[in-house]
C-alpha cells in the first residue's frame, strides 16, 4: 500500500465534495449533513485508531515518555478535511485552482421596483416576530419597495474557461468545410461564405441562443404558487457534433422570472447579453490571456432557438396566430387555410424587413399588415437579422407538431370508425418489443378515447416518445394504415422527412429527397382533410432551404435545450428557496456548469467501459476467430463511444469488404490494441420506403470487425410486424448515421 500525505487527501476531498454538489437536485442542507457525518466519523477513527496504538506499544511492553505519547498523537491528527470547500464558493475556488482561469460568477441585474402593500402590526418592531394573535385593528398597511431582478451569468467569462483548455482551440481550428459536397455544419452553408465577420475570422464561435419559459411549483403549503422562468442559454456550434450532442455542452447565461421579462422588455434584460457580444464580434475581440501565448476570444451570435411564441416573442413579431404568422416568408393565415405550400410565397429579407420598420414608424401600416410589432434588439448586433435567422426547429415542428397530429388523427378515425379499441391501441404498444436500443424512449401506452379526440394536437408522450412511436407505429398499427392509401403517403413521408430532418449530414441527392417528401406529404394531407392545417406543416416547407443556408436542421433541434430543465425543476423542487429562486438557479446551475467545463473533453474517439469481465478464451463460443490473441481475453460486456451504447444484441452498421452491412453484436473482446467485435451478418433483402426500414433475415455468418469499421453514430434493434404472415426482421432507420 502506497504512503498518502495529507494534501493529497485534501485534493482528493476537494475533488469529491466539488463533485457532489455539481448535482443541482441535491438540497445543500443533505451535503452540510454529510460533511457534519463525515467530520463526527474521522473524530472518531482517529481516537480508535490512538487507543490501538497504546494498547499494542503496552502489551509489547515498549517504554514511552509522556512526551512521545504527545507527539505519536499529533503525528495522528486530521485537522477538518472540508474547511477548504465547506461552501459553494469554497469548491469555486477550488475549481479556479485547477483550471488556473477566472470561474464566472452570476450577476445581480437590478431591473426597478415594485410596491408592495403589507400589514405591520402596531409597535411592531425591527426584528420582533409577527404573532398570530394580533388583531387587524391594531395593524396599519405600509408600502414597501422590492427590487426586481434578473441574473446573467457573463458569457465573455464562460466561454474564456471553455476556450482556456487547448484540446477545445485545436478542435475548433480544425473544423473545415467539407469537400465532398455535403452539407454537415454552418460552415457548409450559404450564409457562412457571405457572413462578413466569419469570412475575416473563420474560427471565430458561433453561439446558438435559446429561451422557453419554465413553469416551477414550489410544493410547501401557502406558498404553493406557480413560478415561470424564462432561461437563456447558449451553445458552441463549432464544437464537433459527437460531443455536442451532451446536456453539458449547455450553458445558461440568463435567469429572470417570466412576468418581469414582459415587463422591462428583452431590451433591458438582455443588455449585459448583448454588450458582451458587442466586445466579442470586433476587430479587436478578447484577450485571453494563456500560457505560453494569448488567445483572442471572438464570438458571434448565428441564430435564436425556441418554441414559436418564444422566437415570435424575441424577434418582436405578432403571435403565431396572427395574419402574417411565419417568421421567413409573407405567407397569410387565408393562403395556409387553402393549402398553399410555404415556398410559393416571397421570403422576409433585410431590405423588406427594413422597409416594414420603416412603414410602421411613419404609420403608413399596421403591425397587422405585415406580422412585426417594432425592431428585435438583438439587431444591434451588427451580424445579426431575424430575416437570416431561418430558426425552424424539427422537435417542436415535427415531433410535437405534424407528427401528433397526423397519428393522433389516424388513431381518431380508427377509434371513430370502431376499427380499433382504446384497450386495444394501449395492449398493442405495451406488447411491442421495443429492444435495448429504444427502450429509453419507449411510448408509454397510456392513450384515452377522451385525449385522442380532443382538439388539442398532441400526444401525452414526450418529444422522444411521440419520434419512436412514429417510428413503430407501421408494425404496432399496420393494419389501420392499409385501411386507407392516405395514412400509407402520410405515415411514411412523414418517416423520410423525420429521417432527413435529424441527420447531421445531408447530400444535395438527400435534400432532393427531403424537397419531394415535403411536397407529397402536404398534397396528400390538403387532399385527405384528415385535420385542420397548421403552422408547422407550413414550417417544414421551408426545411430545404434553411438547410441550404445555415446547415443540417437538427443542429436547431430544441431537445438537448429542453433536456436540460429536468436538473432545473429537480434543483427548484429541493433547494426550498421562496424569496429569490431565480438567483438560486443561477447560483447552482452556473456552478455545475462551470464543473462540467472544467471536465470537458474533446476526444472525439473516447470510450467508456460499463462492464466487462476476463476469461479463457478457449470458453468463448467463435473462440477459432480469436487466434491471434492471448489464451486470456477480456470480453467487454457494455460500453459507450461518444454516446453511443454498445452492448451484445444490438445491431451494428459496419464496412466489411469496402459494403456497408448490418449485423448482431455477439461479444466484444479487447484485443488490448483495439476492441474486435464478433458479428452475426445480416442479409438484407430489400429497403422499405412505407416504414422507412430494411427487410433483413439472419445468416449464419459470425464475422470480426474491429472497432475502427464499425459506425458509431447509432445502433438499433430489429422489429417485427404484427402481422402474424411477415416472418422478417426489419431494421427502422432514426437518422442518417455516417
Amino acid at each position: 500500500m502506497e504512503p498518502i500525505g495529507l494534501q493529497t487527501m485534501l485534493d482528493q476531498v476537494s475533488k469529491s465534495i466539488t463533485d457532489l454538489r455539481s448535482d443541482i437536485k441535491l438540497p445543500e442542507a443533505k451535503i452540510q449533513y454529510f460533511m457534519q457525518l463525515a467530520d463526527v466519523m474521522l473524530r472518531n477513527i482517529q481516537r480508535y485508531s490512538t487507543c490501538l496504538i497504546k494498547s499494542f506499544l503496552l502489551s509489547r511492553g515498549i517504554l514511552f515518555s509522556e512526551e512521545d505519547v504527545v507527539n505519536l498523537i499529533n503525528e495522528l491528527h486530521v485537522p477538518s478535511v472540508f474547511t477548504d470547500v465547506k461552501y459553494l464558493e469554497d469548491n469555486l475556488a477550488f475549481l479556479a485552482y485547477i483550471s488556473k482561469c477566472a470561474i464566472p460568477v452570476p450577476k445581480g441585474i437590478e431591473l426597478g421596483f415594485q410596491k408592495v402593500t403589507r400589514s405591520v402590526p402596531l409597535g411592531l418592531r425591527k426584528g420582533m416576530k409577527m404573532s398570530t394573535r394580533v388583531k387587524i385593528e391594531q395593524s396599519v398597511s405600509r408600502v414597501t419597495r422590492i427590487r426586481d431582478m434578473a441574473y446573467y451569468i457573463p458569457v465573455i467569462e464562460t466561454l474564456r474557461l471553455v476556450m482556456n483548455n487547448p484540446d477545445a482551440r485545436a478542435m475548433i481550428h480544425k473544423e473545415l468545410p467539407q469537400n465532398d459536397k455535403s452539407i454537415c455544419s454552418f460552415k457548409d452553408g450559404s450564409q457562412f461564405k457571405s457572413h462578413p465577420f466569419l469570412n475575416k475570422y473563420p474560427f471565430a464561435l458561433r453561439l446558438s441562443l435559446h429561451l422557453d419559459d419554465v413553469e416551477y411549483l414550489n410544493p410547501l403549503g401557502s406558498r404553493r404558487i406557480k413560478k415561470k422562468m424564462t432561461m437563456f442559454s447558449i451553445r458552441i456550434q463549432n464544437i464537433h457534433s459527437t460531443l455536442n450532442a451532451s446536456l453539458d455542452r449547455i450553458y445558461l447565461v440568463m435567469v429572470v422570472q417570466s412576468k418581469l421579462l414582459k415587463k422591462y422588455g428583452y431590451g433591458k434584460i438582455l443588455r449585459p447579453f448583448i454588450d458582451d457580444l458587442k466586445k466579442l464580434q470586433t476587430d479587436d475581440g478578447v484577450l485571453v490571456e494563456l500560457i505560453p501565448r494569448h488567445y483572442v476570444l471572438r464570438a458571434v451570435l448565428i441564430d435564436v432557438l425556441g418554441d414559436s411564441l418564444a422566437v415570435h416573442d424575441i424577434f418582436e413579431l405578432l403571435s403565431p396566430s396572427a395574419k402574417f404568422f411565419c417568421r421567413s416568408c409573407y405567407i397569410t393565415r387565408d393562403a395556409l387555410v387553402n393549402g398553399e405550400l410555404g415556398d410559393i410565397h416571397p421570403l422576409r429579407t433585410e431590405e423588406s424587413l427594413n422597409e416594414n420598420l420603416k412603414n410602421l414608424k411613419s404609420g403608413t401600416i399596421t403591425p397587422s399588415e405585415c406580422g412585426i410589432v417594432k425592431e428585435c434588439v438583438l439587431h444591434e448586433l451588427d451580424s445579426f437579422n431575424i430575416a437570416n435567422n431561418w430558426s425552424f426547429d424539427p422537435m417542436h415542428d415535427l415531433l410535437e407538431g405534424v407528427v401528433s397530429l397526423i397519428l393522433k388523427a389516424i388513431l381518431r378515425d380508427a377509434l371513430t370508425e370502431k376499427l380499433i379499441t382504446e384497450k386495444q391501441i394501449n395492449e398493442y404498444i405495451e406488447r411491442f418489443e421495443f429492444r435495448d436500443a429504444e427502450i429509453r424512449d419507449k411510448p408509454s401506452a397510456n392513450f384515452t378515447k377522451e385525449s385522442i379526440k380532443s382538439s388539442k394536437n398532441i400526444l401525452n408522450q414526450s418529444a422522444a416518445q411521440t419520434w419512436t412511436l412514429l417510428r413503430a407505429f407501421p408494425f404496432i398499427f399496420w393494419d389501420l394504415i392499409q385501411h386507407k392509401e392516405c395514412y400509407q403517403v402520410l405515415i411514411s413521408t412523414l418517416l423520410r422527412i423525420t429521417y432527413f430532418s435529424f441527420s447531421s449530414k445531408m447530400t444535395l441527392d438527400m435534400l432532393e429527397e427531403l424537397r419531394k417528401s415535403i411536397e407529397i406529404f402536404h398534397k396528400t394531407f390538403v387532399e385527405s382533410r384528415i385535420a385542420n392545417m397548421i403552422n408547422k406543416i407550413h414550417h417544414i416547407s421551408h426545411y430545404v432551404q434553411k438547410i441550404l443556408e445555415k446547415g443540417p436542421s437538427v443542429f436547431d433541434s430544441c431537445m438537448l435545450f429542453e433536456g436540460k430543465f429536468r436538473d432545473r425543476k429537480g434543483q427548484a423542487k429541493t433547494c426550498n428557496n421562496f424569496k429569490n429562486l431565480s438567483y438560486s438557479l443561477a447560483k447552482r446551475h452556473n456552478f455545475k456548469q462551470v464543473h462540467n467545463i472544467t471536465n470537458h473533453q474533446y476526444d472525439t474517439n473516447s470510450k467508456t467501459v460499463l462492464k466487462s469481465y476476463t476469461t479463457q478464451k478457449t470458453d468463448l463460443e467463435f473462440s477459432s476467430l480469436l487466434f491471434d490473441l492471448s489464451d486470456e481475453v477480456t470480453v467487454i460486456q457494455s460500453f459507450t463511444s461518444n454516446l453511443i451504447h454498445f452492448s451484445s444484441g444490438l445491431i451494428v452498421k459496419y464496412i466489411n469488404c469496402a459494403l456497408k452491412c448490418y449485423g448482431i453484436i455477439l461479444s466484444i473482446i479487447d484485443s488490448g490494441e483495439e476492441y474486435i467485435f464478433l458479428i452475426q451478418a445480416l442479409e438484407i433483402i430489400e429497403f422499405c420506403y412505407t416504414i422507412n426500414a430494411y427487410k433483413t433475415k439472419i445468416t449464419k455468418n459470425i464475422l470480426r470487425i474491429p472497432k475502427s469499421k464499425v459506425f458509431k453514430r447509432k445502433t438499433y434493434s430489429l422489429w417485427t410486424t404484427n402481422n402474424t404472415v411477415d416472418k422478417f426482421l426489419y431494421i427502422s432507420l432514426k437518422y442518417f448515421d455516417e
